[in-house]
């Protein structure tokens, strides 16, 4: 344990992964942690035996559901009615709006400290919120500001021992009965589903709580993360920092603002984003910061190249991947 306190992480894991192969079993207090660091093994779990037995509101959710017609009929759902790259653009002035007040929030500071890590974990929470909810409440707030704290205190906590009582599927009922409009969140497609017995077996409140969970869950604090590293690495890099400027005043410059309508043509941005953490067996000097390796390199996050997937892969593969694409990009050009 003294160890982990020497150095950084993810060294550590390198140097054991060095000394003792590529799949370990550790030890962290009371917790057992398997670490897989090399992308064969990687595959042969999460693509050729699949085998999580994470409890998640007895395997209801999204993602530890076992295969099957209930599996299948929720990710249709999930894919169709949020994660779509359709339905992901309905929720694009959440997204600007959010992006926009975490900038105020940036530029209000006046260059004093303050927790730029919390405030883009709630940025990705907030969103999210947005997209299930719609409305926002005291109880949705409380959430946020409940995963926002515990987060800070602890890695690796389990979210559903966080997620909030039925009070909250409650008060969104009511404010569909109370006439409450907008655009219709996954958790109103979630209880009409419910209501109208379509699905193969009864929904039932808990069953929702476990996809809203997923949904929460589902690329949040890998978007948090990608965007704290690259806001940390390109001001470590002001060459970077600079190239990735220009390029977004290039695009951006004859609109007056950065929207989300040309972010695919940031072609060095998004190497940025997906410069990240490499092994040293795939990736030539993988502690330099060098966004420029991802520019003609032909390898995706989508699940298909095991020497790089932030996002996971195979049939469980994170849903959120094309929530959390904008959202990054989106934030990142604004900075």
């Amino acid at each position: 344990m003294q160890r982990l306190f020497d150095s950084p992480i993810h060294h550590l894991l390198r140097d054991l992964a060095k000394k003792y192969g590529p799949v370990m079993h550790l030890k962290f207090g009371e917790i057992s942690t398997i670490v897989v660091t090399s992308p064969e093994m990687a595959k042969e779990i999460f693509k050729t035996h699949v085998a999580f037995k994470i409890t998640s509101y007895n395997f209801s959710g999204i993602m530890f559901s076992p295969y099957g017609k209930y599996w299948e009929e929720l990710r249709k759902i999930c894919n169709m009615e949020l994660l779509s790259p359709q339905r992901v653009q309905t929720f694009k002035s959440i997204r600007e709006d959010e992006v926009f007040n975490l900038i105020n929030l940036i530029y209000s500071q006046k260059g004093s400290i303050f927790n730029l890590s919390r405030s883009i974990f709630n940025l990705t929470y907030s969103i999210r919120s947005h997209a299930a909810f719609e409305k926002r409440n005291k109880d949705t707030e409380n959430f946020i500001q409940l995963i926002a704290e515990t987060s800070s205190l602890a890695s690796g906590f389990s979210l559903a021992d966080m997620y909030p009582s039925i009070k909250l599927l409650q008060k969104v009922e009511v404010g569909k009965q109370d006439g409450g409009g907008g655009r219709e969140a996954l958790v109103d497609v979630l209880l009409n589903i419910q209501k109208s017995g379509d699905f193969e077996r009864q929904l039932t409140d808990t069953n929702i709580k476990a996809v809203i969970l997923d949904i929460f869950a589902a690329g949040s604090e890998a978007s948090a993360t990608a965007m704290e590293w690259a806001i940390s690495q390109t001001i470590k890099n002001p060459k970077i920092m600079k190239r990735a400027q220009d390029e977004v005043r290039s695009i951006f410059n004859d609109k007056g603002n950065v929207d989300e309508s040309r972010l695919h043509e940031l072609k060095y941005l998004r190497a940025i984003i997906e410069e990240i953490l490499r092994d040293p067996q795939y990736w030539s000097e993988p502690e330099k910061f060098n966004p420029s390796r991802f520019l003609d390199a032909k390898i995706d996050f989508r699940g298909d190249d095991f020497e790089y997937i932030p996002f996971g892969c195979g049939r469980r593969i994170c849903p959120g991947i094309a929530f959390c694409q904008p959202t990054v990009g989106l934030a990142l050009a604004q900075w």
